[in-house]
């Protein structure tokens, strides 16, 4: 008897870790193509503004509006080394 508990302990434990879904931990909710949940600094740069490049599991409700905001920061920061360098050379 013991031995079948143990065995059902192990075994709910083990689907429990394998079933953790991204956003379960406080992050945005989002998995890469890589197979990794995705960090809210890196959220735009690795899942793109819209969140396309990622899939949504535990999304959190703020995740596509700070993507956005990630995303024209970029561009606006990119749009600012061109004018500031406009032969190139920042890249």
């Amino acid at each position: 008897m013991k031995l079948v508990l143990a065995a059902t302990a192990a075994l709910l434990l083990s689907s429990a870790v394998a079933s953790a879904t991204c956003g379960d931990k406080g992050g945005p909710g989002y998995r890469g193509t890589d197979g990794q949940c995705k960090s809210w600094p890196n959220l735009a740069a690795e899942c793109g503004g819209d969140l396309s490049r990622c899939v949504k599991e535990h999304g959190h409700p703020s995740a596509p509006d700070i993507a956005r905001k990630q995303q024209k920061e970029d561009d606006d920061a990119e749009d600012e080394a061109d004018r500031l360098d406009p032969m190139g050379y920042h890249h």
